[in-house]
């Protein structure tokens, strides 16, 4: 399983480090900085969306939320049947829907403390995620916390 981060801020490097273990991660971020890094801390890094798309299962959607809109503008025709986890704050299921133009999305809530696999996660679930990968979701980012429902 391979976990395409879209986004190496806080929440991308904590979700990043505490999965790790699990899955492959490859890291995008528009900041060359931040994907040098990404890749000093052993992750491999994409160069571009398209490729992370290319090489990613599941997509980790880790901006800051006035950058949404044009990542998934960018994304949103590329992405297939790959599932879609948001910690963006302050967007609602719905707006993700909307946006993303897909119901395979996993909307999380989470504290900080996924760096060191202790944060309090809610989590929502869209439509068109389908049972299969609800656990396969759970089983992975359950290193980070617990997950509430």
């Amino acid at each position: 399983m391979k976990v395409g981060v879209i986004g190496y801020g806080n929440m991308g490097e904590s979700f990043s480090k505490a999965i790790k273990e699990h899955v492959e991660i490859v890291v995008y971020d528009v900041s060359e900085d931040k994907r040098q890094k990404a890749l000093s801390e052993g992750f491999g890094v994409a160069s571009s969306l398209e490729f992370l798309l290319e090489v990613s299962d599941w997509l980790l959607l880790a901006v800051k939320p006035k950058d949404v809109e044009g990542v998934l503008r960018e994304i949103r025709d590329k992405m297939g049947d790959k599932l879609l986890i948001s910690v963006v704050a302050g967007l609602s299921l719905s707006k993700m829907e909307e946006m993303s133009k897909t119901s395979k999305i996993i909307r999380l809530m989470p504290n900080i403390n996924a760096l060191v696999g202790k944060a309090t996660i809610a989590c929502a679930f869209g439509g068109g995620v389908k049972e299969e990968e609800k656990e396969s979701f759970k089983k992975v980012f359950s290193k980070a916390g617990s997950l509430y429902e």
